[in-house]
């Protein structure tokens, strides 16, 4: 054995030595490890600076904060998927809960989901609808307000039921809508009958949450909590505070990009035996045996991924922010822990205090910004748009949005958040089982079995800036 311990040492310190144990990061970043599925492709590809560097004025702000305040202003009283919950009413009449518990749960009239390898039946519906306890709702609803305590998803129907499409895929949840972050504000419209799903309201959507996930608190608390103006912006894709063996409910809390955490303004001291020295100190909320809110004082590390308010928006912000969940796996409605092609667009542009809809088709007609529309192009036409569009502009067909990287040669790039795509090489096609945010060329990807081009499909473009 000691023989053995000798030799890997000699030969540790051989590597060294001789440097194959040495890579500046420029060589790493070159380093293939196995060939590359997507053609066109490269490994430098794969990194943000590649981009920026290919970019014209990628450090020009496109729109300063005031502009963007602007902006969000127009975006809530134009748009109708938003809401402006400083606004919402503070009562609400039976009629209009009722509509909404109808316009957020439709029963399909021909179902093809699954549970449990099982296909969903009418007595399925049935148990999901009457959970949603329309007999119940009040004459008059007083809205309560809460925020969301961790990470969590909100649902078509009030059901932990995971239900697959006619694929049965396991990864894609067809009853889940999207994400809700930790620090989040809802209003709350209605309680199913079985006491574990609120009907809530964030700024971009209106679906069931699991009660256990909010923290119901003052109207005033919680609106004045989502709109401090001294907060840490989270820039990585998700980051944690710190580890706390004293309050559990606070240990290594997961917060995501374009997360805002509110600072504190007083020096708390140590928190649970640990001084701020290395951290930064924010207020968390955190739900009491009760369901009530709670504030509480937390740590994140100064090694995080985050920024003391928003970022310069720009079109190297844009890339750097996408790149930074390069290899993270898809996941429908935000689930898996992760993001869909829409949830992947929102949390990049909320890192510049961009307010925008939840879902791509949202993104694409109803967000403020410039339009460039592919309907009624030729294919050539088509591509002279896309060769002319900017990086940091979104493309959008019917169920899937992209951000471009822009133009490479002949070749224009894009950084999306997908299940996969095909290419054509040597006459053949081939299928690349993604699954997750990649890089991707754009004029060679087809749909169809490689009879069309998916550039063919394109809808428009969108460059999220406010004309006055």
């Amino acid at each position: 054995m000691l023989r053995v311990i000798v030799f890997l040492m000699s030969f540790a310190v051989y590597l060294s030595v001789n440097g194959a144990m040495v890579r500046t990061q420029a060589e790493s970043r070159n380093f293939e490890q196995f060939p590359l599925a997507t053609p066109g492709v490269t490994p430098e590809m794969l990194y943000a600076d590649f981009w920026i560097a290919n970019t014209a004025e990628p450090d020009k702000v496109l729109m300063d904060w005031p502009t963007i305040v602007e902006y969000n202003r127009t975006a809530l009283s134009q748009d109708n998927t938003l809401v402006d919950l400083r606004k919402y009413p503070e009562k609400l009449t039976k009629e209009e809960v009722l509509r909404a518990i109808a316009e957020t749960s439709p029963v399909p009239s021909s179902p093809r989901y699954y549970h449990n390898g099982e296909k969903l039946t009418d007595s399925d519906f049935a148990r999901y609808t009457a959970n949603m306890a329309e007999d119940s709702v009040a004459d008059e609803v007083e809205v309560k307000f809460g925020l969301a305590v961790e990470r969590g998803l909100m649902r078509t129907f009030p059901t932990p039921d995971q239900v697959t499409n006619s694929g049965r895929d396991f990864e894609v949840d067809m009853f889940v809508e999207t994400a809700i972050y930790p620090g989040e504000a809802v209003a709350i419209l209605h309680t199913s009958k079985d006491g574990k799903f609120f009907l809530a309201q964030k700024y971009n959507y209106l679906a069931w949450v699991p009660v256990e996930l909010i923290a119901v608190g003052d109207r005033e608390e919680v609106l004045d909590y989502v709109e401090s103006d001294n907060f840490l912006l989270v820039t990585g894709a998700k980051i944690h505070t710190v580890y706390n063996p004293v309050r559990p409910e606070i240990s290594e809390r997961q917060f995501d990009m374009g997360c805002r955490i509110p600072l504190l303004k007083e020096n708390p001291g140590y928190i649970d035996r640990m001084a701020p020295e290395s951290c930064f100190a924010v207020a968390i909320p955190v739900r009491t045996a009760d369901g009530g809110l709670e504030v509480v004082p937390a740590l994140i590390p100064r090694s995080s991924d985050v920024n003391i308010g928003f970022l310069p928006y720009t079109r190297e912000n844009i890339i750097r922010q996408a790149f930074k969940f390069l290899g993270e796996r898809y996941g429908w409605g935000d689930g898996n822990n992760a993001r869909d092609c829409s949830g992947f667009v929102l949390n990049v542009f909320s890192t510049f205090g961009l307010i925008m809809p939840r879902n791509g088709g949202e993104q694409e007609l109803d967000a403020i910004g410039d339009y460039f529309p592919f309907k009624g192009l030729s294919g050539e036409e088509r591509v002279a748009l896309l060769r002319s569009l900017l990086p940091g502009d979104v493309i959008s067909s019917p169920t899937h949005i992209m951000i471009c990287l822009g133009s490479l040669g002949d070749e224009v790039f894009i950084i999306h958040d997908h299940l996969g795509s095909s290419f054509v090489i040597d006459g053949k096609v081939v299928d690349v089982d993604t699954r997750g945010v990649g890089v991707t060329p754009v004029l060679g990807f087809m749909v169809n079995s490689g009879r069309s081009h998916y550039y063919d499909y394109f809808t428009g473009a969108k460059r999220f800036i406010l004309n006055k």
